[in-house]
Order: structure tokens, then C-alpha cells, then sequence
């Protein structure tokens, strides 16, 4: 050891830490709508919103962890991934990038908008029973068979495992403390490779935490994106009643050529996804 100090990055990186805990909550609520899915196949045998309209009444409890995951999603405060979402948007903030925070906003009002729709129709039998802006599920998906071996009540508990570490991840006493401080080691690789080609570095956490304000902008974001998201689902259930025809033809001039797009990219391959998912990650 020849007594050479290795800098950290917490000067210069404050608030980037917690992208830990968006990571980890929005997986935990993202795999509970996918066993959400999982239960509608097993049950209904299809997976296709316009088919399954209404028919899902009898499972409201796949429904109550199905809308509760969809509104996690939305950031709600304090549940889910409010705590780290909101450091991102107060750290972006802090150095400048005033944008940061409205397009999170509107990415999180259209994801979650899409989910509410769904489960608004699926569920509660809402909007029309016809959409020319959704895609038919492929037939295969209506040849699956319910498998009587399979309990309800086995197959919801991991759902309701899943929906509500999620939500409760950000209330855990501490938690924000640990996931930062992983964080930023992971991110230290000065004091990775000391440590690894040394010894040992101690590295004090990142106070990220003290930029956050509650009540404070985060919770202003957090109300914007409920509220969007829970307007656009019914927006889409009930556009006809809303707006005009000529208002609807206008819309459908101006996406229609975005939405041949994403159809097209949307191919169902799984090679297709993982090569955008590296296109993605490299970009």
C-alpha cells in the first residue's frame, strides 16, 4: 500500500444512486401483472383484452392485484417507487435537467394509462367492446386449456407476494440507506479495483436522501402521474362518447402511421425483442 486515496464519484453523482430502488420495486410490480396475466390464461384460456371484456368479473381478486400493481407503477407516495423516483427527478433537478421530471411524468401516465385500460375492460367490463387501435392476441393463445391441478389460491399467493414487496419497498426502515450505499460501490471502480487489488475501502454513502423535500415537487409529479394515467385509461375506454368523429378521424391521421410502426417492431419473436432490448442498452 503505497498510501495512494482513490476518489470516489459521490461529488459529482448526487441522487443517481437510488435508480437502485426504481429498478428493484418496478420489477417486483411488473413480475405481479405478469402472474396477473398468468392467472387470466389459466382461468379464461386467452389473454386477449377485447375477447376477455367483462369475463373476468368472477376473479376479482387477480383484478383488486392487478389494479393495485398498475397504480404502484404510477409512483404513488410514499408506496412503491416513489422514494427513488422522486431523488432522480429532485437530482436532475439539482444539476440543471429541469426536463428530466415531465417526460418521466409522461412516460409513466401512457405505461400505466395502457394498464388501467386494460384491467378497466377486463375486469369491470368498461369501454367498447370493439377497438380498431388494438391488435388481436393470436389464436394459439385460445387452444390453452385450463389445467384443473392448478389452485387459485397457489397461484395468487406469489402474485400478492410479488405486488406488495413492491409497493411496501420503499417504506422498509433503512432500506433507501443500504440500496444507496450498494450503489455507489457498484459504481466506484477506483475503489472496486483498491479494494479487490489492495485491500479493503471503506466509502461513506452518498446523502442524496437530503435532497428530497416531502411535501415537494416528487408528490406534485407523483399526483400528475395517478391522475394522467387513470384520464388517459378513460380516454381510451370511452373516446367515442368524448370526442367527435371528426376529432377521432384526425387523431387516427396523426398516429396511425406511428402505430403500423410499433405493430411492426412488435413481431412477438423473442429474437426480435432481444435484439432491440441490445439496441436499447448499447444507444
Amino acid at each position: 500500500d503505497d498510501g495512494t486515496s482513490f476518489p470516489t464519484e459521490s461529488a459529482s453523482s448526487p441522487g443517481c444512486d437510488p435508480i437502485g430502488m426504481v429498478v428493484i420495486a418496478h420489477g417486483l410490480l411488473k413480475g405481479g401483472l405478469f402472474l396477473c396475466v398468468g392467472n387470466l390464461l389459466n382461468g379464461l384460456s386467452s389473454v386477449d383484452e377485447l375477447r376477455l371484456r367483462g369475463r373476468a368479473r368472477a376473479m376479482w381478486p387477480t383484478g383488486v392485484l392487478f389494479g393495485v400493481a398498475a397504480l404502484g407503477l404510477a409512483a404513488p407516495a410514499p408506496f412503491g417507487l416513489f422514494l427513488g423516483k422522486s431523488l432522480i427527478e429532485e437530482s436532475a433537478s439539482h444539476h440543471g435537467h429541469w426536463w428530466v421530471a415531465p417526460v418521466v411524468t409522461a412516460v409513466t401516465i401512457v405505461s400505466v394509462g395502457a394498464i388501467l385500460r386494460a384491467g378497466g375492460r377486463i375486469f369491470l367490463g368498461l369501454g367498447s367492446p370493439e377497438d380498431a387501435l388494438l391488435s388481436t392476441e393470436p389464436d394459439e393463445e385460445r387452444e390453452v386449456e385450463r389445467d384443473p391441478r392448478r389452485s387459485d389460491a397457489v397461484m395468487l399467493i406469489p402474485t400478492a407476494v410479488l405486488v406488495f414487496a413492491g409497493l411496501l419497498l420503499g417504506l422498509v426502515p433503512g432500506i433507501e440507506h443500504h440500496v444507496e450505499h450498494a450503489a455507489h460501490v457498484f459504481q466506484d471502480r477506483p475503489g472496486y479495483a483498491a479494494s479487490v487489488l489492495h485491500e479493503s475501502v471503506e466509502l461513506e454513502p452518498v446523502d442524496s436522501l437530503s435532497m428530497l423535500k416531502l411535501p415537494g415537487a416528487g408528490v406534485v409529479w407523483s399526483l400528475v402521474s395517478l391522475v394522467g394515467a387513470g384520464a388517459l385509461a378513460g380516454l381510451a375506454l370511452y373516446r367515442e362518447r368524448l370526442l367527435s368523429e371528426r376529432t377521432r378521424r384526425r387523431a387516427h391521421a396523426w398516429t396511425s402511421g406511428g402505430l403500423r410502426v410499433l405493430r411492426g417492431v412488435h413481431s412477438g419473436v423473442v429474437g426480435d425483442y432481444v435484439a432491440w432490448l441490445t439496441f436499447g442498452v448499447a444507444a
